[in-house]
């Protein structure tokens, strides 16, 4: 089975709307938000991890946050 990363901003994940703008990166295991219902669609593929983070944070900090994401 293939393996497959999800990313979701804050919003989508269910972690909160213009308030949590500023989330840092996190990392999930499984799928979260509309992750799950891709899951069902994705034949053949798992979604192993989700990685969250708000919008603001990506834009402002995104080498920082892709950095971070990679590690």
């Amino acid at each position: 089975m293939k393996k497959a990363i999800y990313y979701c901003n804050q919003f989508f994940s269910g972690v909160g709307g213009e308030e949590a703008n500023d989330l840092e990166p996190a990392i999930r295991e499984g799928a979260a938000g509309p992750g799950a219902a891709l899951q069902a669609l994705l034949k053949g593929v798992e979604i192993t991890h989700t990685v969250i983070c708000g919008d603001s944070y990506m834009a402002s900090h995104r080498e920082e946050a892709v950095g971070r994401i990679r590690s």
